[in-house]
């Protein structure tokens, strides 16, 4: 059991009433009234900062019906909603993975707490996006309560905590992770982790420190840190077995290592609990088995110090070099991730490991655990460093014994509230002493930890505001294409390409989790059950990967016998050529079926007669008909299966390539007489600078076909053109044209927020049989 006195020259414990001026012992609790501040008492303070909180996030200028976006990992979230809606568990999904269901268990979610808060939700609404953004208001309110609690806990004055709570949740990290590692993004169980390493370091103050208040307290750390993620369960136990560690070797005492060791069993039994619950036997008897990951990973998945530098850049100070490190780093594999906090907390993580040499030959007196608090925050920070820097502990510790912390970049939240407690304790320590001189330095320093805020303002509402109009376009269509599939009384819809879920690389320019957005989008309740939802390792996805006949084939009778009666194809996966042949492979077999919806993204087949009031569609032919082939690629016309490799979503002016090399898919005209065929594109080469000379090959095959070249100070051309032979062009109904830029720029190096790297922005491309 832990006991705990009141920190000798800290402040009161709560509820044990207002500090003296100096920052030592409590007075008596000051009687209420308006005249005394108000609203320094802590229900006000709690109430006025988290409401800031959703206001500065954005939560409270959201859509409710609108989501914050619908790609990437964000479905994850989207898809526990709807099954909660539909009456579902957390484990199994019936309505995914057809013929099988989707089992959750082969991808565990350690997240209990934010998944029991999810189905309480669910329960008070059935609009998946209402949860959602519920969700977020009450993760946001949770965040700022959480650090205020754990501040006050360390002794901090509520002014202050409700100012370093409201920092704390308005991070780039919180703007980062939002609509995508969405319990991530939620990271309300960091400072009930770290506290449970002051805890340890017995520089905290519960209650009047009699046993049952702290006992309470500690109960809840651990049960928050324990149930809230793998990654934030996993650093807790981190930090509070360093702290365990150090204590004990400072002491020379076992006993603050055998708390440890306690508090990390603790915080292991309730990780299991979370992720595994009654199953676990499953997962240890093999029944279940579990995603794999490689130690490697942390080397391209680990913290970056020199992302650091991001907050400089935001206030103005060394842009253009930090146009040329954002470009730089884009070449590596999860390496621009930008999430660090502000100015003086980034200094300070950065600086932690100087502040604790310096401290390490301080010979002074620690004359108060304010000084304990500051040394044990910025230990932990410089531990934490060496731990997660890509080729640090996480490295060795992924090598030596498990994989499963692949992303320590994951750390940031702990590092901020690390280097926020710190912060707070040296405020606190120069109030200690009213003199002019200590206050202004003390209201320095907490306008330089404001600075780090406007970075990261309104991330919610700008989020949802972004994808507004992508998000209303991707409902609208899947909202006409589910029309169908009710009307035709569609059951069981096998969706191609056929791939496992999770965490597969998109195919061309489809993201495999798209497969989820038909039921996510379809009605609560709706009995349509969807193939997409097996993991690799079920006996069942064998049985759809049996399905597929050759490259871009699906045997339509075997999908019958599996029972099968729709065929959902994402167009975004292949080629025009690979679809012509699945289109193919799909129609042998097909009758008395039919295709019964198609639009830009999607065909719908019927496997059976459609029933009255649901008509065929008419088959399309399979080549580009005519002498010439012609295609605009602005937002709402690019054809997306040409945009092969290295070029931006399209935009009203038309679709920029990026980097040195950018492959486009082109359709041959179907007339194509001896002469070959003529291209020509209207291209604008990106030339900020007049004085640079660019030059750009078009090549197929490997073989350089043509060039454009303009010199420095000479007329951009309007168009290119140039003549493809027969011995070029030969037979083939289509070719990829790859085209290499020798000098790519990126707008960030010419004062512009763009930090792509562009060559040339192509509006549209005539190929046309030469007569």
């Amino acid at each position: 059991m832990f006991r705990f006195s009141r920190p000798v020259g800290s402040g009161p414990p709560i509820g044990a009433g207002v500090a003296d001026a100096d920052g030592g012992g409590p007075q008596a609790p000051a009687s209420f009234s308006w005249r005394t501040a108000p609203w320094l008492s802590t229900p006000v303070v709690l109430v006025l900062g988290a409401l800031l909180s959703l206001w500065l996030t954005g939560a409270l200028g959201t859509d409710s019906g609108q989501p914050l976006g619908l790609e990437g990992d964000h479905l994850f979230l989207l898809v526990q909603i709807k099954a909660f809606l539909d009456g579902f568990a957390i484990r199994f999904v019936p309505n995914l993975g057809f013929p099988g269901v989707q089992d959750n268990l082969f991808f565990p979610q350690f997240d209990l707490s934010q998944r029991a808060l999810l189905w309480l939700l669910a329960q008070t609404s059935d609009q998946v996006f209402a949860v959602e953004n519920l969700l977020y208001r009450i993760g946001i309110a949770a965040i700022f309560v959480s650090s205020f609690v754990v501040l006050r806990v360390l002794s901090v004055r509520p002014w202050l905590a409700a100012v370093a709570s409201v920092v704390f949740v308005v991070s780039p990290f919180l703007a980062g992770r939002a609509g995508g590692h969405d319990f991530l993004a939620l990271y309300y169980a960091v400072p009930w982790g770290a506290a449970l390493s002051y805890l340890v370091a017995e520089v905290a103050t519960v209650g009047s420190g009699s046993k049952g208040p702290v006992a309470a307290f500690v109960a809840l750390c651990l049960l928050v840190a324990g149930t809230s993620g793998l990654y934030y369960t996993f650093f807790s136990a981190m930090f509070v077995a360093v702290t365990a560690l150090g204590m004990a070797a400072g002491r020379r005492d076992w006993r603050p290592a055998a708390i440890g060791v306690g508090v990390c069993a603790a915080l292991f039994v309730l990780l299991i609990a979370s992720g595994y619950r009654w199953h676990l036997v499953d997962v240890l008897f093999g029944a279940v088995s579990q995603p794999r990951r490689q130690h490697y990973e942390t080397l391209y998945y680990g913290l970056l110090v020199s992302d650091a530098v991001k907050p400089l850049s935001e206030l103005g100070l060394f842009k253009d070099r930090f146009g040329t490190y954002t470009a730089v780093m884009r070449q590596f594999q999860g390496a621009e991730r930008m999430e660090w906090p502000g100015v003086l907390l980034g200094t300070v993580i950065v600086a932690a490991p100087l502040f604790v040499v310096v401290g390490l030959f301080d010979r002074g007196p620690w004359r108060t655990d304010r000084l304990r608090i500051v040394w044990l925050s910025l230990a932990l920070i410089t531990f934490g460093l060496v731990f997660a820097v890509g080729s640090g502990l996480s490295f060795l510790f992924s090598y030596l014994l498990v994989p499963v912390i692949r992303a320590p970049t994951r750390i940031i939240p702990f590092l901020s509230f690390f280097a926020l407690v710190s912060v707070c304790a040296g405020v606190e320590l120069l109030l200690s002493e009213p003199t002019r001189r200590r206050r202004i330095a003390a209201g320095v320093t907490v306008a330089l930890l404001l600075v780090g805020v406007p970075s990261a303002l309104f991330p919610l509402s700008r989020l949802q505001e972004s994808t507004r109009a992508g998000t209303q376009d991707v409902r609208a269509k899947l909202a006409a294409m589910l029309k169908i599939v009710h009307g035709a009384g569609l059951k069981a819809v096998l969706q191609v390409p056929i791939v496992p879920w999770p965490e597969i690389p998109w195919q061309r320019r489809f993201d495999p989790y798209q497969h989820l957005l038909p039921y996510v989008v379809d009605t609560v309740g709706s009995p349509v059950r969807w193939s997409y939802g097996l993991a690799l390792r079920q006996p069942d996805f064998a049985r759809l990967r049996a399905l597929t006949a050759g490259t871009t084939g699906v045997a339509t009778e075997r999908a019958r016998g599996l029972g099968f009666d729709g065929i959902l194809v994402e167009k975004l996966a292949y080629t025009e050529e690979e679809l012509g042949d699945l289109s193919a492979s799909i129609r042998t077999g097909l009758a008395p079926g039919c295709r019964i919806f198609e639009d830009e993204l999607r065909i719908l087949y019927a496997l059976g007669p459609p029933p009255e009031g649901v008509a065929c569609v008419p088959e399309p032919p399979l080549h580009s008909p005519g002498a010439a082939v012609s295609a605009r690629f602005t937002a709402h016309e690019a054809p997306w299966p040409w945009l092969i490799e290295g070029w931006s979503a399209p935009a009203p002016l038309g679709t920029w390539s990026e980097g040195r090399r950018s492959v486009l898919y082109v359709r041959m005209p179907r007339v194509r007489p001896a002469g070959g065929v003529t291209v020509r594109l209207a291209i604008e080469p990106y030339r900020p600078d007049p004085a640079r000379r660019k030059r750009i090959d078009a090549l197929v095959d490997g073989r350089i076909v043509a060039s454009l070249v303009v010199e420095a100070g000479a007329r951009v051309p309007a168009e290119w053109r140039f003549d493809l032979p027969a011995d070029i062009v030969g037979d083939r109904d289509a070719m990829l044209l790859t085209f290499a830029v020798d000098d790519p720029e990126s707008p960030s190096r010419h004062g512009a927020a763009d930090l792509r790297v562009l060559g040339f922005l192509l509006k549209r491309v005539e190929i046309e049989a030469v007569p």
